[in-house]
């Protein structure tokens, strides 16, 4: 296993990627970025048909649940780069059971990459200011981030903080297509507020160019954000599109619906340490202006 690289990685050849989470919409855009590269690429996912969707992009399936670390534990070891893009909403368990052998692997490895997919809301509420990677004040709904991305980086890590992605099947964009297209135009938040928001494929070659610069990437943390946009302003924009003429309605969620605050905070977030240190150049320009393309997109995967 090419695990002693003394430099930077893109000068290295046939490199092993292992890809955890590569289904979803981060993961499976990063398996192919890097698969597009040339990197022998493997991807964990949870079903045989997923599975065969991740071969058909030559990327290599890994069969099985991230709990069940004797799945996919050897895949790791012999890794040179493994990529943590889980998204388990549904056992808040995993997240630590993955770092854990993730950690191991980092400490035991040196040299072998370790990417952990963290996000914008650790930075919290901005207020219409523009933020960098150090304005750590959490959300309540990811208050346990802080220590997740503080064990990753001491043990020479790589942490990522995608803003909301957009693309594809549209993640948490979706809700503003399927509530316009469907006339339930109510969306949480005051309206006045902005997501820092990432297309997929710019967000992917983030984590191919972190990769790459890795040991100079080694232990550091980046925001991945391409624009700070408007929530009412995009949803508008989806409106004209779709020539409805019904009222957008915000409104401020109760306290106790964490996912829904999160919706609802204002950001801005400046991604200049991934663009100078990295290379990092997102070509996807604003989400109001290719609403068309976005929507017809997540259409196709519903």
């Amino acid at each position: 296993v090419s695990t002693q690289s003394t430099g930077d990685l893109s000068q290295e050849q046939e490199m092993k990627v292992f890809v955890l989470g590569a289904s979803g919409i981060v993961g499976n855009a990063v398996a192919k970025a890097f698969a597009v590269k040339g990197y022998d690429v493997y991807g964990l996912t949870r079903s045989e048909e997923k599975g065969i969707q991740l071969a058909q992009s030559e990327i290599l399936p890994v069969i099985g649940q991230a709990q069940d670390i004797e799945k996919w534990r050897s895949v790791a070891e012999e890794a040179d780069i493994v990529v943590e893009a889980l998204a388990d909403y549904q056992d808040y368990t995993t997240g630590p059971t993955v770092q854990k052998v993730l950690v191991e692997l980092a400490k035991t490895y040196p040299n072998k990459v370790i990417i952990y997919t963290s996000g914008v809301w650790i930075l919290g509420n901005t207020d219409g200011h523009l933020v960098t990677e150090s304005h750590v004040k959490p959300i309540t709904a990811v208050l346990s981030r802080v220590a997740t991305e503080n064990t990753y980086t001491s043990a020479g890590a790589i942490v990522l903080r995608p803003g909301c992605v957009y693309g594809k099947s549209a993640s948490l964009t979706a809700a503003w297509f399927s509530g316009v297209s469907s006339g339930k135009a109510e969306f949480p938040g005051t309206g006045h507020h902005s997501w820092a928001l990432v297309h997929a494929d710019d967000l992917a070659q983030g984590y191919v160019l972190a990769a790459e610069k890795f040991p100079l990437s080694r232990g550091q943390t980046y925001n991945l954000v391409g624009t700070n946009e408007k929530v009412r302003t995009s949803i508008e924009a989806i409106a004209k599109f779709l020539d409805f003429k019904g009222e957008i309605k915000f409104v401020v969620p109760p306290a106790d619906n964490l996912f829904a605050n999160a919706l609802a905070i204002d950001q801005h977030v400046d991604s200049t340490k991934a663009r100078t240190v990295l290379g990092w150049n997102p070509t996807h320009g604003s989400f109001v202006d290719h609403v068309e393309k976005y929507f017809k997109a997540w259409k196709a995967y519903n």
